[in-house]
């Protein structure tokens, strides 16, 4: 029977007898207080269901990005360890090739420049340099030096 129903029956017994000297309003006034108050219990229920299924969904949802969240942290993880070895290995090839440098410069005989003497060459503003018996131009010497400055610079 549903709560319609019994109410429906009982406003008309209490219609048809006098029912004011028996306990019988007190238990329907009771009886009305219980069907409001089931109205209302389960209208909070199915809003609390309603809420308990989104909540359902986002937490589903949450997992999945997680689980794709630490995928990606994972493999950003290992670029990163491979990176840095990358980069380590890159520093000691730097180191030793900077130190290979220093090596070959250091072992490295730099010839001494000199002028051609003046009796072989009759106009000293020629631009010319010998060097170990073979002439280089002045412009080529200084060019070289020069690199070999920058360079030397470049490796402090």
């Amino acid at each position: 029977l549903s709560s319609t129903t019994i109410q429906h029956q009982l406003d008309t017994i209490h219609t048809r007898w006098a029912l004011e000297d028996t306990a019988i309003p007190s238990l329907a006034e009771s009886i009305h207080r219980l069907q409001s108050a089931q109205s209302l219990l389960q209208a909070e229920a199915d809003a609390a269901t309603a809420e308990i299924h989104a909540l359902q969904t986002a937490l589903t949802e949450s997992k999945s990005r997680e689980r794709r969240l630490e995928r990606a942290i994972r493999k950003l993880f290992a670029e990163n360890e491979r990176l840095r070895d990358r980069l380590a290995k890159r520093r000691q090839k730097s180191k030793a090739f900077v130190k290979n440098v220093k090596d070959a410069v250091g072992n490295m005989k730099v010839p001494v420049l000199k002028r051609r003497d003046s009796e072989s060459a009759p106009n000293n503003d020629d631009g010319v340099v010998v060097v170990d018996g073979a002439e280089i131009s002045k412009d080529a010497t200084t060019a070289v030096v020069n690199q070999i400055k920058r360079h030397e610079s470049a490796l402090k």
